[in-house]
């Protein structure tokens, strides 16, 4: 679509000696809120929530198994609740 699916954010050199560039998390665009957030607890992986009905985005950040922060952004549901 006209929308991207992921973005990267970068970060100062400072937060990784010995790096010239670094990045602080990547983020992917999803419509499956509700799979994703069963598959995860299935999986017994940790993760936390954002709302903002403002935007109308649910958001779910994850780390990796090495510390990397993913975070995955819901779009377009019309009833943004607390983390449910």
């Amino acid at each position: 679509g006209d929308a991207p699916i992921l973005h990267l954010i970068g970060t100062p050199v400072a937060h990784w000696p010995g790096y010239e560039v670094g990045w602080d998390h990547a983020a992917f665009r999803r419509d499956d809120y509700d799979a994703f957030r069963d598959r995860l607890g299935r999986h017994g992986i940790r993760w936390s929530g954002m709302d903002l009905p403002e935007l109308h985005e649910r958001r779910i950040f994850l780390r990796t198994p090495d510390g990397a922060l993913i975070e995955t952004v819901f779009r377009g549901r019309p009833a943004i609740g607390a983390n449910a």
